[in-house]
């Protein structure tokens, strides 16, 4: 009996040696993985980039120095006022942070919001910000792997931008070294994709383009949506597409119905630019080209083109080709901001050279729409004279 108990006891002891270790672990994670609780973000964050700063290219080829945030200057992508960060530290997650300065800093200090001060969440290891700011983007710290990892979106849709990327396109992440760290450098999430384009309409007036659609060849690669990210406050971001990551990006050059004017020739062919996540398009890219009249483009290349984050990778100038058909429409809106179409026509005295078919209000576009039932060529004089008339955007080949 009394070596049965000797037995019990002695095991009783490892049990409890083992469960004291298992908890001395615990606690030991939890306590390296919790710095910061939630009220305790810092009013500041001293957000710093300068260091990635690539050198300036030689030559128009080499417009390789986008390292920064959100517009490029001189080769250099540069901070803009009103720029938001999502902020990330301990129990605080998603709070927001702006930057309230003048435009072309690279270094700078974001204001924390006082009206999105960030929800309660799981634990992180360190503090991590994303820019832009958007509410969906999340901070997960993964227990197997022992890193925070970023669940982020890169847009499908993206603004033009006068030789650069539009605003909110340029993905990018930073990290601290701790929970406490409001010193924070930035890193480009993003390589550049440059694609530029020329062409003159049938009447010698500059082609006008209202998007461009870019997909690699085979249309597989995912270049947008939903993606991981973990940042480093020392090493480049690590990048991985999801399963649920798109195919395609789309540049919307609308610019309120104008469109954007393509240069002549080659040698002053206007600029577009992607910001895509790190991608190899092994069997090349296709774009497809449609300008404000609708008149669509076609373009394959059948060489690889890799993207690579914080370089620029700019294409050959190509030719917009449009071979359009005869305009049979127009869009203007009105000086007033009313919706109504103008009252011009009283049926009797029509102030174009083809029938109206149809004249209307266009939600999806926001301007009035005039479809015609035959080649319009030519608006007569004084057709809008006496009327509210505020922009119009006239067909291609018309008088």
């Amino acid at each position: 009996m009394k070596k049965v108990f000797s037995l019990m006891t002695a095991i009783l002891l490892l049990w409890s040696c083992d469960k004291n270790q298992d908890s001395d672990l615990f606690f030991e994670e939890e306590e390296q993985n919790t710095v910061t609780e939630i009220g305790e973000l810092p009013e500041v964050l001293y957000a710093s980039m300068a260091s990635e700063q690539q050198t300036e290219g030689e030559g128009e080829d080499k417009a390789a120095a986008a390292a920064t945030r959100t517009f490029v200057e001189n080769q250099k992508v540069l901070w803009h006022t009103g720029d938001a960060v999502s902020y990330f530290a301990s129990y605080t997650h998603n709070a927001r942070y702006t930057y309230k300065g003048e435009d072309g800093g690279s270094s700078v200090e974001l204001t924390k919001d006082t009206e999105v001060v960030g929800t309660t969440g799981a634990v992180l290891l360190k503090s991590q910000a994303v820019y832009p700011y958007n509410e969906t983007t999340t901070v997960v710290y993964d227990t197997l792997a022992r890193i925070d990892k970023i669940h982020l979106t890169y847009p499908t849709t993206m603004k033009y931008g006068d030789k650069s990327f539009g605003k909110d396109a340029n993905i990018m992440v930073a990290a601290g070294k701790n929970n406490n760290d409001n010193q924070l450098y930035f890193r480009n999430a993003c390589g550049y994709l440059v694609i530029k384009l020329y062409g003159v309409g049938t009447n010698g007036v500059a082609t006008r383009i209202k998007n461009i659609t870019l997909s690699s060849v085979g249309g597989l690669d995912k270049i947008a949506g939903a993606a991981v990210v973990v940042a480093s406050a020392e090493e480049a971001p690590i990048v991985t597409m999801t399963d649920e990551a798109a195919t395609a990006v789309t540049l919307d050059c609308s610019n309120e119905g104008a469109g954007v004017a393509l240069g002549a020739d080659a040698e002053h062919a206007t600029e577009f630019w992607f910001c895509l996540p790190p991608v190899t398009f092994t069997n090349g890219i296709k774009i497809t080209v449609t300008d404000v009249y609708d008149n669509a483009y076609t373009k394959q290349t059948s060489k690889t083109v890799n993207i690579v984050r914080n370089e620029v990778q700019p294409m050959a100038a190509l030719e917009f080709v449009s071979n359009a058909p005869a305009a049979t429409r127009l869009w203007y809106t009105r000086s007033d901001g009313n919706t109504t179409p103008l009252a011009f026509y009283d049926g009797k005295t029509n102030p174009f050279d083809a029938p109206i078919a149809k004249h209307y209000w266009d939600e999806s576009l926001g301007k009035i729409v005039i479809e015609f039932g035959a080649p319009l060529t030519i608006i007569k004089e004084e057709a809008f004279r006496d009327t509210k008339i505020g922009t119009i955007v006239m067909p291609e080949g018309v008088t």
